[in-house]
């Protein structure tokens, strides 16, 4: 879940998504904009922390723009005391915390230091399931679109077969993609994308970017979470909407390469 507080006079913080998260005794994937609008350690401790703080522990974060407009993320960094981008285990599945402020760490593209060291990492597993998560979608009709600039890590990673991407960026949109290649057409042996900005901003929900692809599924403006249960050859997803919603999505899939 991401796009998670608004920290404003006045802007109520809905605690919707965070119940959700709190019934799960999982880990927890942040794709960016957890802190709005420019992630200050006033925000964090003010904001951010008494809402979302409980739950520090279980949580593997990614940055998104918003926290990026304070001087080099600072505040982010030292209230998670995390990487730029890195890697960690759920289970038997790798998981990737990638870093899509590609201006801020050497860039994005073919050949920068985050490609090479996503590319050496996928090189070297075999017959381990993946999923990777950053913030900018590189598919999306939310008020952001298509993210051109995320192509090289998205065809990285249909590339090397990894199942699952989790992104966020579009306030209060929830999308669900086909398994799609590197050019965005359906392929079995794709990249399934999830679009889940539905962790408590909604100014984003109802506003339609008209491109292509278009998501499988779309739901705007309703908060909660997504599911993940990752099995050692398998992967299934259940979007868990807040209370008072009967909002639901599911999903499932095998690993391209199990042990």
């Amino acid at each position: 879940v991401s796009d998670l507080v608004r920290c404003k006079d006045g802007y109520f913080n809905d605690p919707g998504a965070r119940d959700v998260v709190a019934t799960i005794d999982a880990p927890i994937a942040l794709p960016g904009d957890l802190v709005a609008p420019s992630g200050t350690t006033e925000q964090f401790a003010t904001c951010f922390d008494p809402l979302w703080g409980g739950l520090k522990a279980r949580m593997h974060p990614t940055p998104g723009n918003h926290e990026y407009n304070t001087y080099r993320a600072e505040p982010y960094y030292a209230y998670f005391d995390v990487a730029p981008y890195y890697a960690w285990w759920a289970g038997s599945w790798q998981m990737f915390s990638v870093n899509s402020m590609c201006g801020h760490h050497g860039g994005c593209g073919v050949g920068s230091p985050m490609y090479r060291w996503l590319e050496t990492r996928l090189q070297a597993q075999t017959g381990v399931c993946q999923a990777v998560y950053w913030h900018h979608p590189r598919w999306s009709q939310g008020m952001g679109g298509n993210i051109e600039k995320m192509a090289p890590l998205y065809e990285l990673i249909d590339r090397y077969d990894v199942e699952l991407l989790l992104v966020g960026n579009e306030n209060g949109v929830y999308e669900r993609y086909a398994a799609l290649d590197g050019l965005g057409r359906p392929n079995p042996r794709g990249v399934t994308e999830f679009v889940v900005s539905t962790g408590g901003v909604t100014d984003g929900a109802g506003r339609v970017t008209a491109n292509v692809p278009s998501p499988v599924v779309r739901h705007d403006g309703t908060r909660g979470a997504l599911l993940l249960t990752l099995a050692a050859s398998t992967w299934s997803a259940e979007y868990v909407a807040e209370a008072g919603s009967n909002l639901t999505d599911s999903a499932s899939g095998t690993c391209f390469r199990p042990a």
